[in-house]
């Protein structure tokens, strides 16, 4: 039972909640609480009771808790539209019993032939059963969103999970119709028609019929960078199944550290078609997230000033560890200084800052664009080594 969960049944209990300084929050929404429940980042660490907490009410609680907690494990299949960047995908890979994808139905709305628009397909993720139907849906859109995040990376296409996004875009309504051209404000979303979010026997579905996604080793995967992605179909790496084993069998800890570099991969891509600039520190940002933390300080015994490797040093060393062929030593280490300049008011991107395509003809344009390609490749590249590295399962 994770925090989340702990969260709704006190919500389900008391009906309310307000923070509490300096990292708490209190049930009901009250001075005079029940509870107060802190936390230390997003990891619970301690529950006090308030004046209005009484023995009824902990019992009701325990209640909850034992339900959700008793009698044997039992699992749902939620079904989920994923979007990837302009590669069809006609056949499906499954990760042993907890999810595969698949192709989209055969009359889900598709983009014209050609066109580098998102293409749908299908996730089908197997999630822990609740008797609570907000704790069920949390599970299930957790489940999927950790396997979209993950994929993200792992591929080499952009892919991102339908959820109901609020964003609006000015859109021409008519581009090739006759004049005047009819704009609109338009709310982006994607659905499929008689689309099942629930599978109905719990289980997934059966896959007789449709080609297993093809399967490159691993090394010709990830070294064949944005060639000719116009002109494939999706596949995935042969070690994709090793690198999912890695990331489950891991500690809660190292998984929300990859987590976080999943989130910041993910911003890159959605920053990537605004600004150049934004894309590249949110890429450094993401393998800073993987670097361990700073260890304990190391006094030098002459001048007492902190030798100990500091926070660019320790970038340089992790990059050097799991990405060794991705650059000379001057390019690894420029990697941070770059980051570190735009995120100190240094200069942005060409890209940024001329209109047009006038950033071409600058001297530093193609240098500039060699770093956003070079983040790109080792922000990966790190990654897919970083979730070898981990131990496996027991």
């Amino acid at each position: 039972m994770n925090e989340r969960e702990l969260a709704t049944i006190l919500m389900n209990q008391f009906n309310s909640a307000m923070p509490a300084a300096p990292s708490g929050v209190v049930y009901p929404a009250d001075n005079r609480f029940a509870l107060k429940v802190s936390y230390k980042g997003d990891v619970l660490v301690h529950i006090d009771p308030g004046e209005r907490l009484t023995e009824e009410v902990v019992s009701k609680i325990r209640a909850e808790i034992d339900q959700l907690l008793a009698g044997p494990e039992a699992f749902r299949v939620r079904r989920w539209i994923l979007l990837d960047d302009y590669l069809p995908v006609r056949g499906y890979w499954r990760y042993r019993d907890r999810f595969q994808i698949l192709p989209a139905p055969t009359h889900a709305p598709q983009p014209p032939l050609y066109h580098s628009v998102e293409r749908p397909l299908v996730l089908e993720s197997k999630y822990r059963d609740a008797h609570d139907v907000l704790i069920r849906t949390d599970r299930s859109m957790v489940a999927a969103k950790e396997i979209a995040l993950l994929l993200n990376v792992l591929l080499d296409t952009r892919v991102r999970l339908v959820d109901g996004t609020n964003r609006h875009h000015w859109v021409m309504v008519n581009p090739n119709g006759p004049p005047p051209v009819r704009v609109e404000c338009l709310r982006e979303w994607y659905a499929i028609e008689e689309f099942k979010n629930e599978n109905e026997h719990n289980d997934m579905s059966p896959t007789s019929g449709i080609a297993q996604l093809v399967e490159v080793p691993h090394d010709e995967y990830y070294s064949r960078w944005n060639l000719g992605k116009g002109n494939r179909e999706m596949e995935v790496p042969a070690s994709l199944t090793t690198m999912f084993d890695r990331f489950y069998a891991a500690s809660e800890v190292e998984r929300r550290r990859c987590l976080r570099f999943c989130f910041w991969v993910r911003q890159a891509h959605e920053e990537r078609n605004y600004s150049a600039t934004a894309s590249y520190i949110s890429l450094v940002h993401g393998i800073e997230a993987l670097v361990p933390d700073a260890g304990p300080r190391i006094e030098c015994p002459r001048c007492k000033q902190n030798t100990a490797p500091g926070p660019t040093r320790r970038f340089k060393e992790f990059v050097d560890k799991y990405a060794p062929n991705s650059n000379d030593e001057e390019g690894r280490t420029g990697l941070y200084k770059i980051r570190s300049g735009i995120a100190h008011g240094g200069p942005v991107l060409w890209t940024d800052r001329q209109p047009g395509f006038d950033h071409i003809m600058m001297p530093g344009w193609s240098e500039q664009l060699g770093w956003l390609n070079e983040a790109w490749q080792v922000a990966q590249g790190v990654f897919v080594n970083y979730l070898l590295a981990l131990p496996p399962s027991s």
